[in-house]
């Protein structure tokens, strides 16, 4: 699948914003050291529905990580910067 998602940074805390192919809009915060990115997101669509903990490494203008989705499991992603 693939989305759109807004990383704002402030310090060491970031927060991310996204909405999924299906209209299911996604915000969360965490933080962030040296290259490293961690935090939590919740469906605010349908709020308890879901809930996500992600981590990932940033490279450039890419990122690579991993995302738990609940009782779903974990699944890998990877994104670029737009331009």
């Amino acid at each position: 699948m693939t989305m759109d998602a807004t990383f704002t940074q402030d310090k060491a805390a970031i927060r991310v914003s996204m909405t999924a192919p299906t209209g299911v809009e996604m915000r969360g915060e965490g933080t962030i050291k040296g290259q490293e990115l961690q935090g939590t997101a919740e469906n605010v669509t349908k709020p308890g529905d879901i809930a996500l903990a992600f981590k990932a490494k940033l490279d450039g203008d890419s990122m690579t990580g991993e995302v738990r989705m609940g009782d779903l499991g974990t699944l890998t992603f990877s994104a670029k910067k737009m331009k």
